[in-house]
């Protein structure tokens, strides 16, 4: 027999064997890490994103972190119906920040819609920093003295390092 399934708000209705409607009470939910780990994999092919805030994330040529934390860099405000995504990146240099926020939007948006059904309100993206892939060469200087320490990876830029994981 053909199971009917049609979502109410304080459950579904269901047919059980005979065709008979019956009424089934429930609620679906979702813990901010499984929003946040769907999120997490569906940006690791972004061209020019290289990492959430430390994340697993890799440029082109080599893995700039090395963890397995899929949820780093990203936190989600999850509703019953609806979806905000914080997120802090690392860009690659040379790379337009502008379409890199537009397929974040349109990914997230579409991954997490489709798995979940929730609608994605709002994504906020800030960029923590930006970065020369390790092909890139070095960065040309400029003279300037910092008034703070600079990030490790400016400096293996700077230097031509690209073999040196940072610590973070």
């Amino acid at each position: 027999m053909e199971n009917k399934n049609m979502n109410t708000t304080n459950g579904s209705v269901l047919a059980n064997e005979k065709g008979e409607n019956r009424m089934m009470n429930g609620e679906l939910t979702y813990e901010d890490k499984v929003i946040q780990k769907i999120i997490g994999y569906a940006l690791k092919d972004v061209d020019g994103l290289l990492t959430l805030d430390g994340g697993f994330f890799s440029n082109m040529a080599e893995k700039l972190v090395n963890t397995d934390n899929v949820t780093a860099g990203i936190n989600t405000e999850v509703g019953k119906k609806q979806v905000a995504v914080d997120l802090d990146v690392i860009v690659e240099y040379g790379k337009d920040i502008e379409d890199i926020y537009n397929q974040i939007k349109e990914l997230i948006s579409t991954e997490v819609n489709n798995m979940t059904h929730l609608d994605v309100i709002e994504v906020n993206v800030n960029v923590a920093d930006r970065v020369c892939p390790p092909e890139a060469g070095p960065v040309p200087s400029i003279s300037v003295v910092p008034q703070q320490p600079p990030h490790p990876l400016y400096i293996h830029c700077l230097l031509g390092v690209h073999d040196i994981e940072p610590h973070t």
